[in-house]
């Protein structure tokens, strides 16, 4: 937040993408970084509505490629604390699954008071790239913990201050 000014959004939102081949790198890496790290205190999400739900229909040159839908889910507990499940999933159309198909869900947990993320899940099938993935944050000990799932593999990285992932 700047200015201590929250925005937003409706309840219900739809929107047209027109992707060019240079901006596909960009929003890869926007969607698909495993974090952000945010060193000013964020807005409380307290008035997100569970229910509330985001579709973009995607092109690339003006075709449509896909679409991707983002949920609130519910508010559940995650690490002790009170936190909205958010779930994103990015899909390709049938016409383009012919060529490279995409069927990928992320899923972050926000904390309710302070609107950091506590977890953020990726479980990713683009073409024949599979991958599974959870992060969990652990404020008190500043720890990010990678849980690479498909390959038992675990990784922790030191982190400072509040995140926010991709979601």
């Amino acid at each position: 937040s700047t200015g201590g000014t929250c925005l937003r959004s409706t309840k219900t939102a739809s929107s047209t993408f027109s992707v060019k081949a240079n901006s596909i790198l960009v929003i890869a890496l926007l969607l698909f970084s495993p974090s952000i790290v945010c060193a000013e205190a964020a807005c409380p999400l307290k008035d997100l509505t569970i229910g509330e739900t985001f579709t973009f229909q995607l092109a690339w040159n003006g075709i449509p490629v896909g679409s991707v839908t983002t949920t609130v889910e519910e508010i559940t507990q995650i690490q002790k604390r009170k936190a909205y499940k958010v779930v994103a999933r990015a899909e390709t159309n049938r016409w383009a699954s012919l060529f490279y198909k995409v069927d990928d869900t992320f899923v972050t947990y926000i904390d309710y008071e302070t609107s950091a993320s506590l977890r953020y899940e990726a479980y990713r099938s683009e073409g024949k790239y599979r991958k599974k993935s959870v992060i969990d944050y652990i404020y008190g000990r500043f720890l990010a913990e990678y849980n690479y799932l498909k390959e038992d593999r675990k990784k922790d990285v030191d982190v400072a201050g509040d995140i926010h992932d991709p979601l």
